[in-house]
């Protein structure tokens, strides 16, 4: 009988490699669901001549992004708005960027 002796490598990356897989499992589950729901934001735009609906902000050609508002065209140089002659104020304009 002859014995062969594994070599120490052998057991190093077996320690190794289950030290690794224990080591990236998560000791305990964490809750990540947000604490409130979802945040909706609702925009009309368009022209200015079409007033605002309760439900949407209106945003026009010459609304200009602010932290603030958090919404609005960086260059309002290059924004146009365009209406369609309708009385809708939802689908009666639109606004155009060039």
């Amino acid at each position: 009988m002859n014995k062969t002796k594994t070599p120490i490598r052998v057991y190093f990356a077996l320690f190794v490699s289950v030290f690794l897989i224990f080591t990236s499992m998560p000791l305990t589950t964490m809750d990540i669901r947000a604490e409130e729901g979802p945040l909706e934001k609702r925009y009309d735009f368009g022209s200015e001549d079409k007033g605002p609906t309760d439900e949407f902000e209106k945003v026009t050609d010459q609304t200009e992004y602010s932290e603030e508002q958090g919404y609005g065209f960086v260059d309002i140089e290059n924004v146009t708005a365009v209406s369609r002659g309708s009385e809708d104020s939802i689908k009666g304009d639109f606004v155009l960027f060039s």
